[in-house]
């Protein structure tokens, strides 16, 4: 009974912080928004409602690092190095290639500000790579936005997003961490090597995957998972502190654990508040 009664408080603590992140987050612009009667008159100038689209074609890359502010952002497979984006003046992104290690980074103004409530900010932007490019690393950092990743190969990806959901379909990863504060994370049709995956809050859910092994986390939110390859393949352990585990329908209450002597593969999944659903 006391179990249950820490445990509960430790979830009611944990979404407490999670809100508070996101909030700080989501609204931290208004510290220096327009909307504020202190800023009428020296910041409302500086604003306007106009747009800026871009589309150019890129040397080529072999790495890809994105720090973006408010962005949709896709990277996808086609034919040749190109890159577009449509957004607001003040939150144009600085475009830096660099010959020597050959890395294109993608930088977006870190404090987006809106003067009215009907502000359009809305910017989103779209990276292509040559098909048959396998990059060496796709770091994408994300503070509000969605991110979608497909058709992509490569040695690492890397995804960290403050608020918005984030896609990978048809990929291939010889490494891969991914983190959400808030929002879910849905990978389909991939294999994402020795994988890291966790939410604050939201579902993370595995379609159809390959995995070297794969270590997925949840505060709030439920984890489902469906292999490629029959569970015999890996060492298996979840574990939920409220919710329930399955495996292939079955119910397993709270957790399932299954050794493998042949194999060095594995899959773990934890969530604090949350189901767990593993499918093969």
């Amino acid at each position: 009974m006391k179990k249950s009664i820490y445990t509960t408080i430790l979830v009611i603590l944990t979404i407490c912080c999670i809100i508070g992140g996101t909030i700080y987050h989501v609204f931290g612009w208004l510290s220096h928004s327009s909307l504020l009667p202190w800023n009428w008159g020296s910041s409302y100038e500086k604003f306007d409602e106009n747009r800026e689209t871009y589309e150019s074609q890129l040397d080529a890359f072999s790495a890809v690092k994105i720090d973006g502010s408010v962005f949709d952002i896709t990277i996808e497979s086609g034919d040749g190095y190109y890159i577009s984006y449509d957004c607001v003046s003040y939150l144009v992104p600085e475009i830096r290639q660099s010959s020597s290690d050959k890395t294109l980074e993608i930088i977006q103004p870190k404090v987006p500000q809106f003067h009215s409530g009907i502000h359009n900010n809305n910017c989103d932007m779209i990276l292509t790579v040559p098909g048959d490019c396998k990059l060496e690393g796709v770091t994408i950092l994300g503070d509000v936005g969605d991110i979608e990743i497909k058709n992509l190969s490569g040695a690492k990806l890397c995804i960290e997003s403050a608020v918005g959901d984030a896609s990978v379909t048809h990929c291939n990863f010889d490494f891969s961490d991914i983190s959400m504060d808030v929002g879910t994370l849905e990978v389909e049709d991939s294999s994402l090597g020795v994988c890291t995956a966790d939410s604050d809050v939201g579902d993370l859910t595995f379609s159809s995957c390959d995995f070297t092994s794969l270590d997925a986390g949840s505060d709030v939110g439920d984890i489902e998972i469906e292999l490629q390859k029959d569970i015999s393949h890996y060492e298996v352990d979840l574990s939920c502190d409220i919710g329930s585990v399955s495996v292939n329908g079955k119910d397993c209450r709270k957790s399932f654990y299954q050794s493998s002597e042949h194999n060095s593969n594995s899959i773990i999944a934890t969530t604090s508040t949350g189901d767990i659903k593993l499918k093969y």
